[in-house]
């Protein structure tokens, strides 16, 4: 029978679960994973709903429409302008526009990370954070959505005018008034109400 110093030398020898490690790789692991979720559900069926307005949209800007003058959508043009730059560069297919929908996917997930890094000290509270983006993230709806285009935009301003607090550099805040004035481009009523909320701020 072993005695207390061979089984402390076995335990000591031996690969063990180092929580604090874990705890602290959770939130990159939680990217890991809504990452992961988007590339699978990219191969879903098409959305007649939204996918179709966008692509039907961004296809006319490929032929040199010009919204409101050639064509009318409730939707401000935004999203379909780059929707369109990518049919000019893939080809207008619907793998192209998955395919920016899952960049849409990764950038916010990005996003979401550096805002969550900046507000939440523990590791658990960043995760909680990016754990939202798995079921109701873009992999919900994994094309290039005015409502992605959006987000993206206004998330990008938010993380822009951030670091223009920690800059005494005027280009920050510049760039993070133009993210909300992009967001309002893609979508009226969403993006007016951040400017509107960040103004009063």
């Amino acid at each position: 029978m072993a005695g207390p110093a061979a089984r402390e030398t076995q335990l000591s020898g031996s690969p063990h679960f180092e929580p604090k490690a874990f705890v602290a790789a959770l939130p990159l692991l939680v990217c890991l994973l809504a990452a992961a979720f988007l590339s699978v559900r990219i191969s879903r069926g098409i959305y007649l709903g939204d996918e179709g307005v966008a692509c039907v949209e961004a296809w006319r800007v490929t032929q040199g429409q010009v919204p409101v003058a050639d064509f009318f959508d409730i939707i401000p043009p935004g999203s379909f302008y780059v929707l369109g730059g990518v049919f000019r560069l893939l080809g207008p297919t619907i793998l192209a526009s998955r395919l920016l929908g899952l960049a849409y996917g990764l950038l916010l997930v990005a996003l979401v990370y550096a805002l969550a890094a900046r507000f939440a000290r523990h590791p658990v509270a960043r995760a909680l954070a990016l754990a939202f983006l798995i079921p109701f993230g873009v992999g919900a709806w994994p094309f290039p959505s005015h409502h992605w285009a959006v987000d993206l935009c206004q998330l990008a301003a938010l993380w822009l005018l951030l670091k223009g607090t920690d800059s005494p550099s005027a280009w920050w805040p510049a760039l993070g008034g133009l993210a909300a004035g992009a967001g309002a481009w893609c979508m009226q009523d969403q993006g007016g109400y951040a400017i509107l909320a960040v103004s009063l701020l």
